[in-house]
């Protein structure tokens, strides 16, 4: 507690302030999706790296493109295991599928 003359006044955590200020401004999705992402490149197999790629993070659905449509089909085949690991990490539900979106460009 911090006293101020003989009003005490509790210190608040940043994240209480500045809650209502991201909602208000609309930022929660994208602060969520931030969140995702990061979850993504913890919880994706070190072998998927190079073939699976996070695009984005719309509804509780985890958009990808992947290197060829093999890759396609890992993903598909172990979207729900991946999809539980990514939740234990956020600890929450926030992730509810994966979805292809085509395939990755060579550069």
């Amino acid at each position: 507690m911090y006293k101020q003359g003989k009003r005490e006044r509790a210190l608040k955590p940043i994240s209480e302030l500045l809650g209502p200020v991201v909602i208000s401004l609309g930022l929660e999705g994208k602060l969520l999706e931030e969140e995702v992402r990061k979850a993504w490149e913890k919880c994706l197999p070190e072998v998927w790296r190079a073939h699976v790629h996070f695009q984005n993070f719309k509804k509780g659905v985890i958009l990808i493109s992947c290197s060829s449509s093999t890759w396609a089909q890992e993903v598909r085949l172990n979207s729900g295991e991946l999809i539980k690991r990514l939740n234990a990490h956020l600890k929450g539900e926030a992730v509810s599928d994966l979805k292809t979106v085509g395939l990755t460009k060579n550069k």
